[in-house]
């Protein structure tokens, strides 16, 4: 299963936002330790529309994410 988290939901009409794919506890989405038994999930996180939140040349992680809609 694949979650969705909007950590800027202030850009929630652009068409395009930078997103990342992370490993998340889903129950405490801020806790940064080790996994141990915690229920942890791949979370995609939207991201502002302006810049990546990386803090290295390492991008391995960066999606974009396109909204439209489907015919």
């Amino acid at each position: 299963m694949m979650y969705l988290r909007d950590r800027c939901p202030e850009d929630k009409g652009q068409l395009v936002r930078v997103c990342s794919s992370v490993n998340r506890d889903v129950e405490e989405v801020s806790f940064r330790g080790p996994h141990g038994e915690r229920p942890f999930h791949q979370v995609i996180e939207l991201g502002s529309s302006q810049a990546t939140n990386t803090i290295t040349s390492v991008q391995k992680d960066n999606l974009v994410w396109i909204e439209r809609e489907m015919d």
